[in-house]
């Protein structure tokens, strides 16, 4: 399943490779529906979950701009 994600920042380790700070919204494996976090705080529903990630690629990328590229996680934290 694609993740859409919002792409924070990113900055080069190497020539060849650099690594990307990412967000993306933690979505139900059943419905595809996008989670909140459980519970209410002062009477209100709690915000959309997220996944922070840090993902590492390989530099350049190819010319084809619909082609899936692999991302290493080097960090991923939940809230």
């Amino acid at each position: 399943m694609a993740i859409p994600f919002r792409l924070h920042s990113v900055v080069n380790t190497s020539e060849t490779a650099a690594v990307a700070l990412l967000s993306s919204r933690v979505y139900d494996d059943k419905n595809g529906e996008p989670l909140a976090q459980s519970g209410k705080y002062m009477g209100k529903s709690r915000a959309a979950r997220f996944d922070i990630w840090a993902v590492q690629f390989t530099l350049p990328f190819s010319q084809a701009h619909n082609e899936v590229i692999s991302l290493n996680v080097i960090w991923r934290r939940r809230g």
